[in-house]
């Protein structure tokens, strides 16, 4: 079966709930699938579908079951292991519409010292920064956000499975 992946990031508001803001540059791509498949499978499989590096990242993949959807707060599910993988496709067998989304993340080692970055976030200002992006990052050049979403002044983002709240101007 064909499922349409798309790089971004999950941004909830208080209005209408959780939305997958899709990164332009990477964008998206389409995947074959069947149910032998493991979610290490999948994982490589994005991984090379969007032209990353497998060991220099970590991918999470998630969906949005909008029948299964109670509230505007129900949050996204999160694909993590052979169960959860086989339950999706045999979700999306009926609903062909349902989009698999991927968070890329950037994971850098350092002799014993484990780095791992979201790059979801806005970068800071670093004296070892790279003046060039690596062309994986999710910048908000890359995502199109509506703010007139939201009355509030926070706005909740989705990051490794964990809602965080942070306060905006």
């Amino acid at each position: 079966m064909h499922i349409y992946a798309s790089s971004g990031l999950w941004k909830s508001s208080k209005r209408s709930g959780w939305k997958f803001l899709v990164n332009e540059v990477k964008g998206g791509r389409l995947l074959t699938l069947d149910t032998s498949k493991t979610f290490d499978n999948l994982r490589v499989m994005v991984c090379e579908d969007f032209g990353i590096d497998v060991n220099m990242v970590n991918i999470e993949l998630s969906y949005l079951s909008s029948d299964l959807v109670i509230g505007i707060d129900s949050a996204p599910v999160f694909i993590t292991n052979d169960r959860q993988l086989k339950i999706f496709l045999t979700y999306v067998k009926n609903k062909a519409s349902t989009r698999l989304c991927v968070c890329i993340r950037f994971r850098a080692e350092t002799s014993n010292i484990k780095v791992d970055l979201n790059l979801n976030e806005e970068a800071t200002e670093s004296p070892n920064r790279q003046e060039e992006p690596m062309s994986f990052e999710v910048s908000e050049e890359d995502v199109e956000v509506d703010e007139s979403d939201d009355d509030c002044n926070r706005e909740k983002d989705m990051i490794n499975g964990k809602q965080q709240w942070k306060y905006v101007q």
